[in-house]
């Protein structure tokens, strides 16, 4: 900033160059730098009134997760010995090649912990799991016994309810051995079953309609879906409660280290401009004008503190009803970046404190000026974003606003190129992935062999600004991942550049 504001000085006149120079006399006096560093060094300033060690250190990412691991450890140990109903119904969960019950304990845990500044129980609504399994269970057993009355084994519509004959049987034994019902297993199985979903045709069995079978298992999907997010719903709330241990236990060992992790960072900042009012109103005073960069990535209490330090009344501790002063607050945010969801931020929060500074006072301007993309190109992104990205609040869905021209349009060329594929054929002649996949990298790199030595079209880049022809260096390659499974994606394409001595 400093070096900019050198070269800037440098070319400057009048009164721009009086108000650089005094810029950079005061640069010393300004706190750049992130929300979390700001809100480090106010706690090291004033430790007692946050009530934290004078000494505190920020912990790490990876030191929180190890001190996040041992608090876990040492609960789950606890929690195995007479696991609560929560604790139990995870646990019962079947095993998977992706997570197993603990891991999800794990990261349900970690969750909460990135969220323990909303303290409010969630609400345990009315949830009879017995009753409901039970009726479940005789509905399904009620349709077993009558899909096992086919005579025609061969029958596309009996082999499709393969999964729920072998459940009948399942469940039959399993209650003959332990006596009774296995409720917290059958929580999670039943939601699992595969019902099936072909029809076959002709007579099915004496007494028994095919449209009958189908329409209760349409019906059984329908209740299997609503029984699995009312048991999530039931189990989640309870289990919520329970990691309340974990949640304190995280806390104590943070304390015993001396260390605060990021959300402490910003509870104990917030807490301190909400809470003490002399300290607000010095603050306030004290930062002058507030600029804030990316605020799409700011979650509610970084947008808290921001607003109680930019109020234009500093008796007011509450956040939602601040009036920012006049020219004090200035904000930019990509609303359409909102998707990477960094530390909690949410498009829905942006755009409720954009309406609440709008309906205060503050002016919104658009940046909507592209200066990389040629006409064309911006052309084409405003024709299609703008049928796509309909503004909801509700939905977390940006609005989307069309960007305007800087460069001049490339009259002799074009902008935008669909390139075909070659061979998207099996050896049957149908469309098929593997085939396009294995065509591609061979066209692509065709292509770019032709764009650089036979094309004659010519292009600008920031190191370049002078239309030039183009350079392999001009080229980009863009891919939505790098590895599928087993299998680097980008390896053909680097075989296939090589080959053409690209």
């Amino acid at each position: 900033l400093r070096t900019a504001l050198e070269e800037a000085r440098r070319e400057a006149k009048g009164s721009t160059k009086e108000r650089l120079e005094k810029g950079l006399a005061q640069l010393e006096e300004a706190h750049i730098g992130t929300i979390h560093g700001f809100c480090s060094d106010l706690l090291k300033e004033r430790p007692l009134q946050a009530g934290v060690d004078p000494l505190f250190q920020v912990a790490t990412e990876d030191e929180a997760e190890r001190i996040y691991r041992r608090a876990f450890e040492h609960w789950l140990q606890d929690k195995l010995v007479s696991p609560p109903s929560g604790v139990r119904r995870i646990l019962r969960q079947p095993l998977s090649r992706e997570v197993g019950p603990v891991q999800l304990l794990y990261r349900a845990g970690r969750d909460l912990i990135d969220r323990r500044d909303f303290p409010t129980p969630w609400q345990v609504r009315p949830f009879n799991r017995e009753e409901t399994i039970d009726e479940l269970i005789t509905r399904l057993l009620q349709l077993a016994g009558e899909v096992n009355k086919c005579r025609n084994p061969d029958d596309y519509l009996y082999k499709g309810f393969a999964e729920l004959r072998s459940f009948a049987v399942e469940v039959k034994r399993q209650e003959e051995a332990r006596g009774s019902r296995d409720y917290d297993y059958l929580e999670h199985r039943i939601p699992s079953l595969d019902l099936g979903k072909w029809k076959g045709r002709g007579p099915y069995a004496d007494g028994v309609l095919r449209d009958d079978l189908m329409n209760e298992r349409e019906s059984l999907k329908e209740v299997l879906t609503d029984f699995k997010k009312r048991a999530g719903a039931d189990r989640a709330a309870n289990l919520k409660g329970e990691l309340g241990d974990l949640v304190e236990r995280y806390r104590t060992l943070m304390e015993k280290a001396g260390r605060l992790d990021f959300l402490d960072l910003l509870v104990r900042a917030r807490d301190l401009l909400r809470d003490q009012p002399s300290l607000r109103e010095e603050l306030q005073n004290r930062f002058t004008h507030i600029f804030v960069d990316e605020f799409q990535d700011t979650d509610p209490l970084q947008a808290e503190i921001l607003l109680l330090l930019s109020a234009d009344d500093p008796a007011e501790n509450d956040w939602r009803e601040v009036r920012p002063q006049t020219g004090k607050l200035f904000i930019v945010a990509d609303p359409k970046q909102s998707i990477y969801r960094f530390r909690r931020a949410d498009v829905g929060l942006y755009e409720h404190i954009k309406h609440q500074l709008l309906a205060k006072g503050a002016e919104l301007i658009h940046l909507n000026v592209s200066f990389r993309a040629v006409p064309d190109i911006q052309e084409m992104i405003n024709a299609s974003m703008s049928e796509i990205m309909k503004g909801s609040e509700e939905e977390g869905q940006a609005s989307y606003v069309p960007i305007e021209r800087y460069r001049e349009p490339i009259n002799d060329q074009p902008s935008v190129v669909a390139l075909p594929i070659p061979r998207p054929y099996s050896d049957w002649g149908n469309l098929a992935n593997y085939a396009i996949q294995r065509s591609e990298p061979k066209a692509v790199s065709a292509w770019i062999k032709w764009l650089v030595e036979t094309s004659g079209w010519q292009v600008t880049s920031r190191d370049n600004p002078s239309p030039h022809p183009v350079q392999p260096s001009d080229v980009c390659l863009l891919f939505r991942r790098f590895i599928s499974g087993d299998r680097v994606i980008t390896q053909p394409y680097v075989d296939a550049l090589q080959a053409r001595d690209i």
